[in-house]
């Protein structure tokens, strides 16, 4: 593999003490802290929520071109379609799994008209938006999926 040089090759979320806030270490290709951003004056929510979203981003910098095309499709979909957590929240119904499929489905040749489409599109017709290519289905659905999830752990997180 060429390439310049990675300066760390894994992160992890460093466990939280409520004396120095929380914070996350980078790894070396042999597993040594190379660096730790630490998360300080703030509770413990809100340090872990400051946490997973630096992790989220460092993920970013993966050398998966897939991975990074879903998480910025995400924020284009928080940025640009403005749906919010709160407004994810509201589809407690897995709406956003069944758009994510149906997403999927498109990638698998299926038509927008198909009858499985239209039975399991859980929103207005106009919000499907096929792409020009299969891939781009795929990243859209994908980011939809991980609405879901991120939803379903805001639930679990708010009920435990």
């Amino acid at each position: 593999m060429t390439g310049k040089p990675k300066p760390f090759t894994a992160a992890r979320e460093v466990p939280y003490s409520s004396i120095v806030g929380g914070g996350i270490m980078l790894l070396n290709e042999k597993g040594a802290c190379v660096a730790q951003l630490s998360i300080m004056g703030c509770d413990k929510e809100r340090s872990d929520a400051i946490s997973g979203e630096v992790m989220t981003r460092l993920l970013a910098t993966s050398d998966s071109q897939a991975a990074k095309d879903v998480l910025h499709e995400r924020a284009r979909q928080q940025r640009d379609e403005g749906w919010t957590e709160e407004h994810d929240d509201e589809h407690d119904l897995f709406e956003l799994a069944l758009a994510g499929a149906c997403y999927a489905l498109l990638a698998a040749g299926y038509k927008p008209d198909h009858e499985i489409i239209r039975k399991l599109w859980p929103f207005e017709g106009e919000w499907l938006k096929p792409s020009a290519t299969r891939r781009r289905d795929l990243v859209k659905g994908t980011a939809l999926l991980l609405a879901d999830i991120e939803r379903l752990d805001r639930a679990e997180a708010h009920n435990g």
